[in-house]
C-alpha cells in the first residue's frame, strides 16, 4: 500500500509540475510505464526463483545468472535468471517458460502484434504506428524481419495441422467453393500470381452485413499448393459423399471446371457455376460494337434457351459482317465461349436444387481485398519469399488460427504424437483405406495413394 501511495503522489505531482495537458499525460505515461516495468522485471526474478524446484529435481545445477533485456508493448524490462546445467546440456528455464526466443529483443505479443499491424499496411507506416503508440523504438526493417519470421512459423503450422489434426469430421448439407487468382508485381518487373481457393458453409446476414459461415481460405504463388491445400482440408474435415458442393469461377486457366470436380471428388453432388461478373464482362467487351444486343443475349442465358441465344448470335453475325474483321473475330470468340461454358451458365433456379441458396456464390472477388489493399497499388512490388510470409499471415488471421500458429506451442506437440497415439475410432478407416487392387483402371488414370496415416495422396 506504501508503494501504492507513493506512485499516485508521484503522478501527481507530474501533473502539477507539467508545462501543458500533452506534456502531462506523456510524463504520466512514462512514468506508469516505467512502474510497469520495474514489477514485472521483479515478477520474472520471483518466477525464476521458483523454477529452482523443479530443475534441481531433474539433474541440473546452477551455471550463473545472466541478465537480459525484453521490449515489451509498456517498454523495456530488464531481469536477471539461472542458467542450468547438465552435462553438456544448457538451459535458461524462465526463457523456455515463457517463450523468450534466443537474440530476440521483443517479446512475443509484441512481434504477434507488429506482424498483425503489417497485414493491413505497409512496414513504414507499421514502424511509425508503433513508435508513436508505444514506448518501444522499433525498425521498419526489423517488422519485416518479424514478418518473414512469423510467416514461416506459419507455412509449419499449416503442414502439422495437414499431417497431425486427426479430429472429427463433420456433415454438412452444402459447402460453397471457389477459386481465383490475383497478380502481384515482382521487384523484377514480372507479374506473380497469387492462386486463392475458399471454402464455406453458406452466408448469414448479421444487421447489414453478409458474413460467410465457417469459412477457409487457402493461397499460395503455387496453384498447386494451394489446390492441395484446399483437397487436404475438405478430405480432412467433411464427410463429402453427404454433402452437395456448390463451385464457382471465372473458368479461366487453372480454375477450369475439372479443377473443381476433380475437388468435389466423392461428393453426393457437385454443381459449377460461371462466374456472373467475368461473364457479363465478357459479354459486354465482344459486343462492343452491338450494344443493344447486350440485353438479349443476357436473357437468353438467364432462360437458358439455346433457341434464343441462337436467334440474337446470328443477328450478331449480320452486323458484324458489314463492320470489319475485328467485329467477326470478336464474333466468333463470343460464341465459342458462350459454347464452352454453356452447361455452367444454366441459372441457379433451374437446377432443381431445393432449399440451398445461391447467395454464398460469388464472393471470392470481394474477398481478394485483404490481400490487394496491402499488397497492390503506390507502385509496391514483392519478392517471393516476402509475398508469401504476408500471405500467410493474412490467411492465418482470416482463418482463425493466428494465434495459435504463433504460440508455437504445437512444435511440442507433433514431437510427442506417433502412431501408437492415432485415436481408436481412427484405426477402422486407416485399416478400410488400405491399397486394394483396383478392376477396370484405365490407362493413365491416377489412382490415389496414401500416406503413413492412412490418408489419399493425390499427387
Amino acid at each position: 500500500m506504501e508503494t501504492e501511495k507513493n506512485f499516485i503522489e508521484c503522478l501527481v505531482s507530474i501533473m502539477l509540475h507539467s508545462e501543458d495537458n500533452l506534456t502531462a499525460e506523456k510524463n504520466v505515461y512514462d512514468a506508469i510505464n516505467s512502474y510497469a516495468t520495474e514489477l514485472l522485471s521483479k515478477a520474472f526474478e520471483k518466477l525464476d526463483r521458483s523454477l529452482v524446484t523443479k530443475m534441481s529435481s531433474k539433474g541440473y545445477e546452477i551455471a550463473r545468472k545472466d541478465s537480459r533485456r525484453i521490449q515489451f508493448m509498456y517498454g523495456d524490462v530488464e531481469f536477471e535468471r539461472r542458467l542450468w546445467k547438465k552435462g553438456k546440456n544448457y538451459s535458461y528455464a524462465l526463457d523456455e517458460y515463457l517463450g523468450f526466443k534466443p537474440y530476440v529483443r521483443y517479446s512475443p505479443l509484441t512481434i504477434s502484434n507488429m506482424v498483425q499491424l503489417s497485414s493491413k499496411s505497409t512496414y513504414r507506416i507499421c514502424e511509425q504506428a508503433v513508435n508513436i503508440l508505444t514506448p518501444l523504438n522499433v525498425s521498419h526493417t526489423a517488422i519485416h524481419n518479424f514478418t518473414k519470421m512469423v510467416g514461416k512459423n506459419i507455412e509449419s503450422y499449416k503442414k502439422y495441422e495437414d499431417e497431425y489434426n486427426l479430429a472429427e469430421k463433420r456433415v454438412v448439407d452444402t459447402l460453397y467453393l471457389e477459386g481465383d487468382a490475383v497478380s502481384i508485381k515482382h521487384q523484377n518487373g514480372k507479374i506473380m500470381n497469387l492462386h486463392r481457393f475458399q471454402v464455406h458453409e453458406g452466408v448469414v446476414k448479421v444487421s447489414n452485413k453478409s458474413i460467410c459461415l465457417n469459412s477457409q481460405y487457402f493461397s499460395s504463388f503455387s496453384r498447386k499448393e494451394a489446390y492441395e491445400q484446399a483437397f487436404t482440408y475438405l478430405r480432412n474435415k467433411y464427410y463429402l459423399d453427404k454433402t452437395t458442393v456448390i463451385s464457382n469461377s471465372d473458368g479461366g486457366s487453372g480454375y477450369e471446371p475439372e479443377v473443381f470436380k476433380e475437388l468435389a471428388l466423392g461428393c453426393k453432388r457437385h454443381e459449377h457455376f460461371l462466374d456472373g461478373y467475368h461473364r457479363n464482362k465478357k459479354i459486354y467487351d465482344r459486343t462492343y460494337f452491338c450494344p443493344e444486343l447486350i440485353r438479349p443475349i443476357q436473357k437468353a442465358i438467364s432462360e437458358h434457351s439455346k433457341d434464343s441465344l441462337k436467334a440474337v448470335m446470328d443477328t450478331m453475325d449480320s452486323i458484324a459482317s458489314i463492320k470489319d474483321e475485328e467485329a467477326i473475330e470478336n464474333t466468333k470468340r463470343l460464341r465459342a465461349y458462350i459454347k464452352r461454358n454453356w452447361e455452367y451458365m444454366k441459372p441457379f433456379r433451374l437446377r432443381n436444387l431445393g432449399s440451398i441458396s445461391r447467395h454464398g456464390l460469388g464472393v471470392c472477388e470481394s474477398n481478394h481485398r485483404p490481400y490487394t489493399y496491402r499488397m497492390k497499388k503506390q507502385g509496391r512490388t514483392w519478392k517471393e519469399k516476402g509475398a508469401t510470409a504476408v500471405v500467410n499471415v493474412i490467411d492465418a488471421i482470416k482463418n482463425g488460427y493466428y494465434q495459435k500458429a504463433v504460440n508455437s506451442n504445437w512444435k511440442k506437440e507433433r514431437e510427442k504424437i506417433g502412431r501408437k497415439d492415432l485415436p481408436l475410432n481412427f484405426l477402422p478407416r486407416l485399416l478400410s483405406d488400405r491399397d486394394s487392387d483396383h478392376k477396370g483402371v484405365r490407362n493413365g488414370r491416377i489412382v490415389p495413394k496414401y500416406d503413413q496415416l492412412g490418408r489419399r495422396n493425390m499427387w
